[in-house]
């Protein structure tokens, strides 16, 4: 399938395409950076050598998991005494369901 590359911006600023060696999307990263260079802008290819395709997202996830159950550890230790009382468990539960009908409703709205 040929990469079509628009030409109505010629002042267009040069581009980036950043690859991943271990990604099956490698050689149309190089496609496109080709096809952008023939008809508008130079164009800077970079290729990281021993990773994979979601290598920038990497260190978010692996915060975030980090973050997620040392708060869900600690969190647990402090209100424990809070939660010994089935009433929290009630109004806990009440939120959660409040939250789950809010992404409810804004997915069908299409907000």
């Amino acid at each position: 399938m040929p990469i079509m590359v628009s030409t109505a911006k010629p002042d267009v600023q040069p581009e980036t395409v950043i690859n991943a060696d271990i990604d099956p999307l490698m050689s149309d990263g190089m496609m496109l950076a080709e096809a952008i260079e023939a008809v508008r802008s130079p164009v800077e290819q970079r290729t990281f050598n021993g990773v994979t395709h979601e290598f920038f997202d990497m260190a978010g996830a692996i915060l975030g998991s980090f973050v997620f159950f040392f708060a869900l550890g600690y969190g647990s230790i402090r209100l424990r005494p809070v939660f010994e009382r089935p009433a929290a468990w009630r109004i806990l539960e009440t939120l959660i369901a409040l939250v789950i009908w809010i992404i409810a409703f804004k997915l069908l709205a299409g907000t």
